[in-house]
This record gives structure tokens, sequence and C-alpha cells, in this order.
């Protein structure tokens, strides 16, 4: 069979089907006591109408049965036979709903049930009405469906042929098969081999389990759900909670075929379902997509890693004696970011920054505040915090980010003065001598407002007693302890006024990342300054 005339059947079926499904869905909604007691003897051609409806999804499943139809058949005749044999149920339907409506009309007790036979009759009297339209091989079919939308199979034919010439040719997997039936895995194991292939085989998900944590080899796992030991749903449970397995396609197989247990089984992160007995052309159709989306996903896992990589390059490598720092992104790519310029061994130019959003498009952002920043104070001239600040601001708020910004502190520290400009970022922690200051915001985040209307003011705190300062993004004060409660802002407070500042940062990270599975919600960077004056 071509494969432009399996579409065209495909095509046909999926048109015929859309009105079947809405005449077996009336029935659900009928009163069948109150209509039992009503017809009486005459229930019988209720149960006919019904049984006929029923069957009648059966009969077009039959009737376009893409084996069965041969290219060689005269097209004609095929069409003929499939109207034929489909109109006469769809008579059946529509004799019996129009007798029944006659007997219905008579009594207002039944005027609910009137109008689903009435919904009954009238979709049955529709699709027989439109059956010479929908039953059509002819590839130039343009006449309206029921769903009022042409189909042009030559497009279709275009977009497979276009897909099959660009794409790459698949390479070879390893694959873990889990099943308890001996003829399913030998089936799939030489299905497999077949194209090349490796395979590991695993009677009980107890054994995939094991075979996991051993074989770091493994791709792709194909998963029946119900076998002893462990069931395929606690193996996926256990996959996708682990940080480990999380990432490796999984397809379910199952005889069991409730639309409910596909659902949950998808949510819980599988990647495909296939039901038995299997059907070779769904399943290499199957394993091709799901390799392919394996290849895809690994190739943007090491642009990503290569992205994180870069970035952190961005992030000084040493640090002034009295600054210290922590960056933890929630994604690979940290939308948070600081950097430190030493002037000399007592001063240097800081930023600490948060842009909007993560991941990608936030690293990007992050990036050219980041060169600017550079730019800027690596130079030999000393430039004030306000020009600084201002020149970041005008040089995002003049390129395109997609209305993305950025919150920052930004400034410049010696033995006598701490000078810097809060935009829109939390406010700073001053810690002196046990008594807590807190310096707000006093411009806006950058890359909001336009240059003429920007307005930044340097403040400044001078050095004149020991003290401790602690400038953070929202991921720490918002991060979560173990115990399920947030850190806050009187959680930073607590710790710096009792440690010194390296031990204040040690604690806060070990208190938000307390576990390698943990999944931080936000990125969370940290930068600290003690002064002894």
């Amino acid at each position: 069979m071509s494969e432009e005339l399996r579409i065209r059947a495909e095509t046909i079926k999926q048109s015929l089907k859309a009105p079947i499904d809405s005449i077996k869905g009336y029935f659900s909604f009928l009163n069948e006591d109150s209509l039992s007691e009503f017809l009486d003897e005459s229930i019988e051609d209720y149960h006919k109408l019904k049984q006929t409806s029923f069957e009648l999804n059966d009969t077009v499943n039959q009737l376009l049965d893409v084996n069965k139809i041969s290219s060689s058949e005269n097209k004609d005749e095929i069409e003929k036979k499939i109207r034929h044999d489909i109109r006469n149920p769809l008579n059946v339907i529509i004799g019996f709903s129009e007798m029944m409506l006659e007997d219905l009309e008579t009594d207002e007790s039944q005027l609910e049930n009137f109008g689903i036979i009435e919904n009954i009759h009238s979709e049955a009297k529709s699709l027989n009405d439109q059956l010479s339209n929908l039953v059509s091989f002819s590839t130039n079919q343009t006449k309206n469906s029921s769903s009022n939308s042409s189909i042009d199979i030559s497009k279709i034919m275009e977009l497979i042929d276009t897909k099959k010439n660009t794409k790459e040719p698949i390479t070879s997997a390893t694959f873990l098969i889990v099943d308890d039936n001996d003829s399913n895995r030998n089936f799939l194991k030489q299905f497999l081999k077949r194209q090349s292939h490796q395979v590991l085989e695993a009677s009980n998900g107890k054994i995939a389990c094991d075979l996991l944590n051993k074989d770091s080899s493994i791709e792709i796992v194909l998963l029946d759900m119900i076998m002893p030991e462990m069931n395929g749903f606690e193996v996926l449970s256990f996959m996708k909670n682990s940080p480990v397995f999380k990432d490796i396609p999984v397809i379910m197989i199952s005889g069991l075929q409730e639309s409910e247990l596909v659902t949950k089984c998808i949510e819980a992160g599988a990647d495909d379902y296939l039901s038995k007995p299997f059907n070779s052309t769904i399943l290499n159709s199957r394993i091709k997509s799901c390799i392919e989306k394996k290849r895809l996903r690994d190739k943007e896992l090491s642009e990503i890693k290569k992205g994180r990589r870069i970035q952190a390059a961005m992030m000084p490598n040493t640090l002034p004696s009295f600054v210290s720092a922590i960056n933890y992104p929630a994604k690979n790519i940290s939308g948070d970011f600081y950097d430190v310029v030493s002037k000399n061994e007592n001063s240097c130019y800081f930023i600490l920054a948060d842009v909007s959003g993560k991941g990608v498009h936030a690293g990007m952002l992050m990036s050219k505040i980041s060169s600017i920043f550079s730019y800027i104070t690596e130079s030999d001239i000393d430039v004030s915090i306000e020009y600084l600040t201002s020149s970041i601001n005008h040089e995002l708020q003049s390129k395109s980010f997609e209305g993305m910004f950025a919150t920052a502190v930004l400034g410049y520290c010696d033995e006598k003065s701490f000078r810097f400009c809060n935009a829109g970022h939390e406010p700073i922690l001053c810690v002196k001598n046990n008594n807590v200051e807190y310096f707000k915001a006093s411009a806006p985040p950058l890359g909001i407002v336009d240059k003429s209307l920007f307005v930044c003011k340097e403040e400044v705190i001078q050095i004149n007693q020991p003290m401790k300062l602690a400038i953070y993004t929202d991921g720490v004060t918002e991060g979560y302890l173990e115990n399920g409660k947030m850190l806050e802002a009187s959680g930073v407070e607590e710790i710096f006024s009792n440690n010194d500042c390296n031990n204040s940062i040690e604690k806060i990270k070990n208190l938000l990342i307390y576990s390698n599975n943990i999944k931080l919600h936000d990125d969370i960077t940290l930068l600290g300054f003690e002064f002894q004056a």
C-alpha cells in the first residue's frame, strides 16, 4: 500500500469517527430507567438503536483497515462498498430514532430524553448526507468535511517527504528492556538488535533499578507496567525522582489501555506509551522518535553546561581578603551574578545583580551587564557610582531585551568608605557592633527607565568602626530550609550578627543547599564585606 493511500484511509477514518463518537456520547446522557418504563414493550427498539450505534465504530475500523486495502484495487469500488456498508447501520439508527421521537414527543416527562434522541437522529442524518464527500480516496479532495475543514493530501505527503530527506541518520543506542514476560523481552530484544542497538534485560523492576545503578551506558528504558517485585510505575517514579536517571527517556508498555493509566504515566514523566500486542511499525516510529529527542536533549544539555562553564569563568577567581561570596544557579545558567574588580589590596569596585527570569535568556543579559561593568571599572580612570550605574542602565534600555531588566547593587569601597547605589534590589544589610541597619533601593531597576529619566543617588557608609555588610538576591531570603520554612531576611540578619563574614556565608550555603537532591526555586547569590576599621 502506498503511503499516500494509507494517509487518505486514516484521514477518512478520523473524519467519520468524530460524528460517530458524538452519537455514542449522547447515550450517556439518557435517563434509561425512565425511558424503559415509558417504552415498555418497544424497549427492544431502543436497545437495537444503541447496539447499532456502538457497533458503527467497529464497522468503520474494519472497512478502513489500511492493511486490507490494496493499492491495486479500484478506488471507486472501494468507496462504494464503504459508503454502502456504513449507510446500512446509519439507516437503522435514523429509522429507530425517528420512531422513538414519535413516541416520546407525546409525553412531557420525556422531554429530556426526546432532546437527546433528537441529537442522535440529527448526527446520524448529517453523517449520512455527507458520506459521499467524506469517503473519497481522491488526493484532490477539497470538499468540506463534518468539521468544516479540508485536507490536502499532497501537502501532507510533501511534509513527510521533506521530513524523511532532512532527518539525520539515527545512531545506535543502549536500551534497557524491563518485562517479566520472556516472550515480550525476546521480541523487543531481537527487534532492537536488528537495528544495531545494544540491549540489556531485566525481568522485574528491582533488577532494573540495580542495572541502572550499575550501568551508566543505559540511554532509553522500555518499561512494562505489570511486574512482580516492583511494578513499572514504581520504577518510573524511582527514575524521575533521581538526579542521575531523571533525564533517561522511558517508554511505558502495557496490555492495559485505560486512558487514565496512560495519563498518569505521562504526568509522572514517561515519554511515551505502547500497548500490547506490539505493532512493529508503531514500535519502530516511537523508538526512533525517542532516540531523536534524546540526542537533541543531550546536545542541548551539552551546550547549556558549556554556557555555565563560560559564565562561571566570568566571575572572579580571587577576592580581596575582606570580601566573601557564593553563587548557585537554580538552573544550569544563572540569572544572578556578582563581580569584584580590585584596584589595590584595600579597594575594589563591586556589583551584585539579579536578572528577571532564569535560564539562557537571563544568562545572556547577565553577560551583557558583566561585560559593561568590567569595561568601565577595569580602566585606569576612576568613575563615580552614578556614572557606572547610569551607563549600564542606558545600554540595557537602548537595546531590545524583550522587557527583561535587572535589579542590582553597584559600588566602590576602600578603607574609609563604602559607596554604592541600590537599583531596585533587596535592602543591603549592615551590622555594626550588633546594631543592624538596612539600606533600601534609591533607584529603579536597570533597563526599565530611559536615560533622560533615570536618576540614581550614590550613598555612603563611613567605615569608622568594625562592620559587616551583606548584599544578596531574593533567592537567599526566599530559599527553603530543610524544615520547609524560608530563611527570610531575619535569618540572614541573625547569622551575620553572630558570625564573621566567611562563616556567615558558609552557614547560609549549608542551610539552603543541604542535599545533592535539592531543587532550588531561584538562583542564590550573596556578596559579603567585613571591615575592621
